[in-house]
């Protein structure tokens, strides 16, 4: 069970890479430095509040109906986080004048 778990993490550290180049591509250069720390800054807040959180969600939701409610919450919000990152990337390729999968940029 841990290789498992080790692999998952190793997966989180590449998405903030892969959302910290989205970001460098999307942001204009005047503000990029600003967006990469905003970047920051809401990782490292969501490292610390998301456990407790978390914790605290499963402790109310133990003894109701529906205890795994916390784990259904989380997955809706990744859905939505999926969604939204494949709206962004429509975006970027929008604003670079890729608007066909198949048309090259010069």
């Amino acid at each position: 069970m841990l290789y498992p778990a080790m692999a998952l993490l190793g997966m989180s550290v590449g998405g903030f890479a892969s959302l910290s180049a989205i970001c460098s591509q999307v942001v204009s250069p005047r503000v990029l430095g600003e967006a990469q720390g905003v970047l920051a800054s809401m990782k490292a807040f969501m490292e610390g509040v998301g456990p407790l959180a978390f914790a605290t969600a499963m402790t109310v939701a133990e003894g109701s109906v529906l205890p795994g409610s916390p784990w259904l919450i989380g997955a809706a919000c990744m859905s939505v986080s999926v969604l939204l990152c494949l709206r962004l990337e429509r975006a970027v390729q929008s604003a670079n004048g890729l608007d066909e999968p198949e048309q090259v940029r010069e």
